[in-house]
């Protein structure tokens, strides 16, 4: 038996020693064959088993008829076996190849050749298969080809991320290429080695190739301060990163622009420094931006001038140096035009900028370059003035400003003349907040105002007082109206042909809870600032009518038949006119377009006749606009109400307007009145008397304080006066024993005949 167990008949026939000898050699050669044979067998069946593993196999034979596919094949394809055994490649052909392809495929193979490449095929479902394919041709002993052996490997997921890779590529040379912002690539000491279009541009070159070539030569003399680029690329070493990185540089046509840099370290997989990448972004007009901010923010845009801001800035850094330094003295100067809303109202708003700026540049040269000049808004200017040798500069200062402006200033073919109003605060060690040093300038400024403007004024502690009290009074002012702490007091006015009481004049009072009774001069004109005199105007009117329409019911006709039926007074006259009511309007009353409405709401409401009132205005108000006063006053008129004018003779008097507008009444002003001794005076009162009777008005004289006056005004036939020589303003209750007493006295027996006190009491 073999090896293999199988029977073989064998013929033996007995040979002489040596044959014997030669036959057991070739037997053992046989067996080393054999053993070989087995041993290539078994590699054989290794090397199918690693392909069968790890790559596709397909066997076809001369007409590329496939007689063989492992398993792989089948998988990878989606076929079964059945399916693709004697078919041709054609099958697993994904439609694109060409027919130049296929032909020089097949002449490679026919000439015996190894083919090798990367080839697109397709599965059963459609899906796309990439392959490395090597096809091998098998030859017989003619050199023709009789079989093909086809192993493959499956690329697909290796082509996807190249086709990713190709992609990205792509799209970052678009945007490397596109992109606004500029992009480059350096060397790790800072060569450039790439850059693309949007740099070149930024840097004023035709094309990166250029720009390449010169940045590298100008090694960093491009930047204004050299140093930059060697702080970015030491920040860059050091970081690894570097973000928003600000430098002024120089284009190549040597213009200045700022640019914004980023950069940032690219490295291998083992974290070697491979380059630089980053980006460049120009960023000039952002920067003139910035800077027209922060101007604005500091800088007044119609003056130039610093602004409120910046001034107290630098106020804040000479109130640190006054407490670091004593000898250090600064001060502040608080300066605010006179009449310059007369100018802007007048010649419109561009000429009062125009003139703004005018007195900017005056200002401007009346100081140091060392003092600041600010404009705080409107006409308000302050000045900084340090480093001060005497505290009697400051004083020196204002007076040359206030020469300065006194000077015209010509805008648009107009002359203007301008004063103004300053301030002064010397600066003190002891000031903690500079807030406070310009609050006391403002409150000289004002102080300076009010003693009659185009001057200045030196702040001191008084001032801050009534600073302070004035503060007080505003606040308590506002509340004083919803706390009802307002009363009336009533002046009479004497009808001096029947020495009786004609009306009253109603007089405003405050009842302050603290400060007791307020002057009238004192609040006034602060309700009149703070634009509470139209509604504490309203209250007036309403009050007065309410009371005068008591008084007439009380006291009037039917009060005195009633007297006369009892036999209780039979001096009271039955003939005697009703009372009538005079109240002050303040202009900005007047100016109000729903006036006549409100005093006809009152008039209804109170019950009062408009026989019975008299509004008193002043010349002044007459005057600004006559159009609306007209239109004002004839509507009053419609409501038969007598219209005087108040301190006649003061104002602008001017008989064009008498005529012009339906007045009733004249009131002479007490200054006349007073000094009615003197020549003058004794005329003008003369003049007003007969200036009223010829036009048919009455005259009313103020301020009649003793006999002589009263005797005097008689002798003119003046109608009416009134004053403390009479009675001074009473309340409710005394003004209502007076109009008692004046329906018991005698004919012609006026009240001022006998003392007040005597008239109270009765």
């Amino acid at each position: 038996m073999s090896n293999h167990s199988k029977k073989v008949w064998m013929s033996v026939t007995r040979a002489p020693r040596k044959l014997n000898e030669l036959a057991q050699c070739e037997l053992t050669q046989c067996e080393a064959i054999e053993e070989r044979l087995k041993h290539s067998l078994k590699e054989l069946s290794d090397i199918k088993l690693g392909l069968d593993r790890a790559a596709i196999v397909e066997i076809a034979d001369e007409k590329g008829i496939i007689r063989y596919v492992n398993d792989n094949f089948c998988q990878t394809y989606k076929y079964q076996r059945n399916e693709l055994i004697g078919k041709t490649d054609c099958i697993i052909n994904s439609s694109n190849h060409t027919p130049e392809f296929s032909r020089q495929l097949w002449e490679t193979l026919t000439a015996g050749k190894t083919w090798k490449g990367e080839v697109k095929e397709k599965a059963k479902d459609g899906t796309e298969v990439w392959v490395d394919a090597t096809i091998v041709p098998f030859l017989n002993e003619s050199g023709i080809p009789y079989q093909y052996l086809a192993i493959r490997f499956d690329i697909t997921e290796r082509k996807r991320g190249e086709e990713v890779l190709r992609q990205a590529e792509a799209k970052y040379r678009s945007i490397f290429e596109n992109a606004i912002e500029g992009i480059f690539q350096t060397t790790p000491d800072g060569g450039y080695i790439n850059a693309n279009p949007a740099l070149a541009r930024i840097y004023g070159y035709e094309s990166p190739a250029e720009l390449i070539v010169d940045l590298t030569q100008l090694d960093g003399e491009n930047y204004l301060d050299r140093n930059r680029r060697r702080e970015f690329m030491e920040l860059l070493q050091k970081q690894g990163a570097v973000l928003n990185f600000e430098s002024q540089v120089y284009r190549c046509d040597r213009r200045r622009i700022w640019i914004s840099e980023n950069a940032w370290a690219v490295r291998d997989s083992q974290g070697k420094l491979l380059y630089y990448e980053g980006t460049v972004e120009d960023i000039t007009e952002r920067k003139r931006t910035e800077e027209q901010l922060r101007h604005n923010a500091f800088y007044d845009a119609l003056t130039g001038l610093p602004n409120r801001a910046l001034f107290m800035d630098r106020l804040t850094q000479a109130t640190r140096r006054m407490k670091q330094s004593p000898e250090y003295l600064c001060a502040v100067l608080f300066l605010d035009l006179d009449r310059f809303k007369v100018i802007n109202d007048s010649l419109g708003h561009r000429v009062g900028d125009r003139l703004l700026v005018a007195i900017a540049r005056k200002l401007e040269t009346c100081v140091r370059y060392t003092d600041t000049v600010a404009r705080l808004g409107g006409d308000e200017f302050t000045i900084l003035l340090e480093d001060l040798l005497d505290p009697d500069d400051a004083a020196k200062i204002a007076d040359r400003i206030l020469t300065e402006l006194a000077l015209p200033v010509c805008l648009e073919n107009h002359e203007v003349f301008t004063t103004a109003s300053i301030g002064i605060v010397l600066g003190h060690a002891d000031c903690d907040r500079p807030e406070d040093l310009l609050r006391d300038a403002d409150t000289a400024m004002y102080r300076a105002k009010a003693t009659g403007k185009a001057r200045y004024a030196i702040f001191d502690g008084t001032m801050y007082a009534c600073a302070v009290a004035r503060l007080q009074l505003e606040n308590d002012l506002r509340r004083a109206m919803e706390r009802q702490e307002f009363c009336l007091f009533y002046q009479p006015i004497v009808d001096l042909s029947m020495g009786r009481i004609s009306g009253f004049e109603a007089l405003i009072r405050w009842h302050h809870p603290q400060r007791g009774l307020v002057s009238p001069e004192e609040f006034i004109p602060l309700a009149e600032e703070m634009g509470l005199i139209v509604p504490m105007g309203d209250w007036v009117l309403r009050e007065a009518c309410c009371q005068l329409k008591q008084w007439q019911e009380l006291f009037g006709l039917n009060a005195v038949d009633r007297a006369l039926k009892s036999g209780r007074d039979r001096r009271i006259s039955p003939t005697q006119p009703p009372l009538s009511m005079s109240i002050n309007l303040s202009g900005k009353q007047f100016s109000q377009p729903n006036l006549s409405d409100t005093i006809a709401r009152i008039l209804d409401q109170t019950g009062l006749s408009g026989e019975s009132l008299k509004l008193e205005i002043t010349e002044t108000l007459l005057m600004e606009n006559a159009a609306s006063v007209t239109a004002t006053i004839s509507q009053l008129r419609n409501l038969g109400i007598q219209l005087c004018i108040d301190d006649f003779g003061t104002g602008y008097s001017s008989l064009s307007y008498l005529h012009q507008f339906s007045i009733d009444t004249l009131k002479i002003d007490r200054s006349f009145v007073s000094q009615m001794g003197a020549a003058e005076n004794g005329e003008i009162v003369k003049t007003i008397v007969t200036l009223a009777r010829n036009l048919g008005m009455d005259a009313i004289a103020e301020g009649v304080e003793n006999r002589e006056q009263l005797t005097q005004l008689r002798g003119l036939q003046c109608q009416s006066a009134q004053g403390y020589y009479f009675s001074p303003p009473v309340d409710r209750d005394v003004a209502e024993a007076l109009i008692l007493f004046n329906r018991h006295k005698a004919p012609r027996e006026t009240i001022g005949d006998r003392r007040s006190s005597a008239c109270i009491n009765e």
